[in-house]
């Protein structure tokens, strides 16, 4: 799955989706699922919002000094927790995966 959704980020347009289509159906939609959830979590405000109501500040507690370090912070916290997962699903008997990543 880690190494799935880092293919994911470094494709573009339709060789990424080339390579969504490649995987299996159950990985693909996990794929999708956080890709797409990583990069709405990404995006900046809007111009016309102020940062003190921004998404990033409502729903993530720890703000560093500046929005790249939160950033970077968040993007390794995630790393590890999909890293977590990962591990789990491997260590789990193949008939009990696909409950788990469903």
């Amino acid at each position: 799955l880690v190494s799935a959704l880092h293919e994911v980020r470094m494709r573009h347009g339709e060789e990424r989706q080339t390579f969504i289509r490649g995987l299996p159906p159950e990985l693909a939609l996990e794929v999708k699922r956080l890709f797409r959830s990583r990069r709405s979590a990404k995006q900046p405000p809007a111009p016309h919002t102020p940062p003190s109501t921004s998404a990033c500040s409502s729903s993530r507690p720890t703000e560093g000094s500046s929005r790249s370090s939160a950033g970077t912070r968040a993007e390794a916290s995630s790393m590890e927790y999909l890293e977590g997962i990962a591990t789990r699903v491997q260590l789990l008997p193949r008939s009990e995966r696909r409950a788990f990543v469903e």
